[in-house]
């Protein structure tokens, strides 16, 4: 016969410690956090790739167009700012805000999503494989869906708690 968990043992105290967990990370704020932290750290390391390595392709691509590693320069800072949103808005404890970020994250993402879509269109026109398409198609992709579904999440939460 199995044992019968106690109240107070530890497999309680686990579960409850897990269940606390989820109901933070998932509240309306912050619903879609491992979502856009996935897709700022991989701007990041785009950017980071871009001006590190000479013999990359997006040295080369951006080389090559006027503007292109300036272009490259806003787009990790604005993966930046959307870093610093995301850390410190969603996973920090509430005492820690950043204000601004909170109230503009779509404007961020958006913009975020604008210069990885530019990137997949320069790295196309100059004949960049099809991977590399793919990847950036799929951070475009994954960046609308941080614009639309965190700004509804958002929405429904205001009009939850305003009635």
């Amino acid at each position: 016969m199995p044992a019968v968990l106690q109240a107070d043992s530890a497999a309680c105290r686990i579960t409850d410690a897990l269940r606390g967990a989820v109901r933070y990370f998932m509240k309306p704020r912050s619903a879609y956090w491992l979502t856009r932290l996935y897709l700022c750290v991989s701007v990041l390391v785009t950017v980071s790739i871009g001006f590190t390595v000479p013999s990359s392709l997006q040295q080369r691509i951006l080389g090559e167009i006027d503007g292109g590693l300036v272009f490259l320069g806003i787009a990790g800072l604005m993966a930046f700012v959307g870093l610093l949103d995301t850390v410190v808005n969603d996973l920090l404890p509430d005492r820690f805000r950043i204000n601004w970020t909170d109230r503009h994250r779509l404007e961020i993402f958006a913009g975020l999503m604008a210069c990885v879509a530019c990137l997949a269109y320069m790295n196309g026109v100059h004949g960049a494989s099809w991977a590399l398409a793919a990847r950036y198609g799929a951070d475009t992709a994954c960046a609308a869906f941080v614009c639309v579904f965190d700004t509804a999440a958002r929405a429904r939460h205001v009009a939850e708690v305003h009635g």
